[in-house]
């Protein structure tokens, strides 16, 4: 469902993919997104597929983030840069 799905920036979170985009905002309960991060983690379409589930506490800030149309800050503010593994040398 979300092969590729990427995060990191506006453009890229709101791409329109084969399937539509998977942020639709102003509509949690119709985003494919909100949809499989509330799925079972057994689930084969689970989001995240393995590890650490997103605590219902958070899931709210998610749904209310959509619901409040998904607003996105602009710039630098807005690109999500990768985890930095603390085991790599910069």
């Amino acid at each position: 469902m979300f092969g590729n799905l990427n995060l990191q920036t506006a453009a890229l979170a709101f791409k329109n993919r084969p399937g539509g985009p998977a942020i639709l905002r102003g509509r949690p309960d119709s985003s494919p997104l909100y949809f499989v991060l509330r799925l079972p983690p057994k689930n084969p379409q689970a989001m995240p597929p393995t590890g650490h589930r997103i605590p219902d506490k958070d899931m709210r800030i998610i749904y209310d983030w959509i619901k409040q149309g998904a607003p996105w800050p602009e710039g630098g503010a807005g690109r999500l840069e990768p985890p930095k593994d603390p085991k790599v040398p910069d």
